[in-house]
C-alpha cells in the first residue's frame, strides 16, 4: 500500500512537472510567434495591423488616433506605411503619430489664418490654402527625409561592403559578417546599420534569407540596394562564393561612381565659367574704361 502511494505520487509529480515544462514551452513558442508577427508587421509582410482584442492595443493612444484618422483602405495605409518604412519610422505608433501632428497642424494653421484674416481683413482664401499647405507639408517632409536617408544609406553602402568582404575573407561566414559590420558602423553610417541588423534579425526569428533580402530591397528602393540583392539572391540559389561576388559588386559601383564624379567634373567647368565670366569681364572692362579715361584726363 505504501510502495502504491508513493508510486502514485512519483508520477503525480512527474505529470506535474512535466506539465510546468509543456507550459513554458508553450509560452516560449507563443512569445517567439509573437515576435515573428511583430517583425512581419514592422517591415511590411502583412502590412500594420490593429490590434483590437488585446489590452495593451485599447489603452495605446497612438493606435487609437491611427484607428480614427487612418485611411479606411488598405492601400492607402499600406501607401503610408510604406513612407514611414523609407523614413526609418516602423512602429505601429508612428502612424497614428503621424497622422495625430498632421491634424494637429491643420487646426493650429486654420486658427492661425483665421485670426490674421480677421486682424487684416484679407481674403478668406488665405485659410483653405494655409489649411492645404499644413496637410501637405508633414508629407513632403516625410518624404524629404526618406529621400534623405536612401541617400545617406547610398553613400555608405561601398563602405559597408568592403568591410563585409573583409570579414568573409578573414574567414567570418556572410551573417556573422554583417553583424560585425553593423556593430561597428552603428555611430559612423546609423542607417544603413539598422537596415542590415533588422534583416539579421528577420533571418534569426525564421525567415529565408531571399525573403528578407527582398525586404530589404522593398525598405530601401534604390538601384544599389536592388542590385545588391539580386547578387545576394544568385549566389544564394547557385552556392558561389559571396566574398567574390560582393568584390566584384563593389567594384562595380566604385567604377560606377567614378564614372558619375567625371561626367560633374566635366560638367563642371562650363558651369562655372557662366558664374566667373562676369567677374572676368568686369575687371577686364574697369581697366579697359579707366585707361581710356586717364588718358582723355591728360589730354585736356
Amino acid at each position: 500500500m505504501t510502495t502504491s502511494l508513493v508510486l502514485l505520487l512519483l508520477m503525480g509529480l512527474l505529470v506535474f512537472l512535466l506539465g510546468i515544462v509543456l507550459m513554458q514551452r508553450g509560452n516560449q513558442i507563443h512569445q517567439q510567434q509573437m515576435r515573428v508577427n511583430r517583425m512581419k508587421r514592422m517591415v511590411g509582410i502583412t502590412g500594420f495591423t490593429i490590434a483590437k482584442d488585446q489590452d495593451e492595443g485599447r489603452r495605446d493612444f497612438w493606435l487609437t488616433m491611427l484607428k480614427l484618422l487612418g485611411p479606411k483602405s488598405s492601400k492607402g495605409l499600406q501607401k503610408l506605411v510604406n513612407r514611414l518604412n523609407r523614413a526609418g519610422y516602423r512602429q505601429q505608433f508612428h502612424l497614428g503619430k503621424f497622422l495625430f501632428f498632421k491634424l494637429l497642424m491643420v487646426i493650429l494653421t486654420v486658427i492661425a489664418a483665421t485670426i490674421y484674416v480677421s486682424l487684416t481683413d484679407q481674403h478668406g482664401l488665405i485659410i483653405f490654402l494655409a489649411a492645404l499647405v499644413a496637410y501637405y507639408l508633414p508629407e513632403k517632409m516625410l518624404d524629404l527625409k526618406g529621400d534623405m536617408r536612401t541617400t545617406k544609406i547610398n553613400q555608405s553602402l561601398p563602405d559597408f561592403i568592403d568591410m563585409a568582404n573583409v570579414c568573409l575573407n578573414a574567414g567570418l561566414s556572410w551573417m556573422v559578417a554583417v553583424q560585425r559590420v553593423s556593430k561597428e558602423f552603428e555611430k559612423i553610417h546609423p542607417e544603413i546599420a539598422e537596415e542590415f541588423a533588422l534583416m539579421q534579425e528577420q533571418i534569426n526569428l525564421g525567415m529565408s534569407r531571399v525573403e528578407a533580402l527582398r525586404q530589404l530591397e522593398a525598405r530601401v528602393p534604390t538601384d544599389d540596394i536592388r542590385q545588391l540583392v539580386q547578387v545576394l539572391i544568385q549566389n544564394e540559389r547557385s552556392g558561389s562564393s559571396i566574398a567574390q561576388a560582393l568584390h566584384s559588386f563593389a567594384r562595380r559601383i566604385y567604377e560606377q561612381r567614378e564614372q558619375i564624379m567625371s561626367e560633374k567634373a566635366a560638367k563642371a567647368s562650363a558651369k562655372m565659367s557662366i558664374i566667373i565670366l562676369p567677374f572676368l569681364m568686369l575687371p577686364y572692362f574697369i581697366i579697359l574704361l579707366g585707361e581710356k579715361l586717364v588718358m582723355l584726363g591728360r589730354g585736356f
